[in-house]
């Protein structure tokens, strides 16, 4: 019994709280470094791509989070050359 409440104790501290893969424009500005103005910036600058990084449904902006955690990777590495 006691060895079966350890391994829930261990299970439960490795647990990472789950992030959908849909977000609003105001959910995503909770999970990078930046704020919603920044985020709808870069949408009009073309820096996030509609259909790649986001796509449109009823005027609402939704982000694919695989997606933009690619994009922030990209940001995030050195450039080679």
């Amino acid at each position: 019994m006691t060895e079966l409440k350890i391994g829930e104790q261990h299970q439960e501290s490795n647990h990472k709280p789950s992030v959908r893969e849909y977000l609003s424009v105001k959910e995503l500005a909770q999970l990078i470094p930046y704020r919603e103005q920044t985020i709808r910036n870069l949408i009009s600058a073309r820096e996030f791509k509609e259909g790649v990084h986001y796509c449109k449904r009823r005027r609402r902006v939704i982000f694919k989070w695989s997606a933009i955690q690619l994009w922030l990777n990209e940001r995030e590495a050195p450039n080679e050359g």
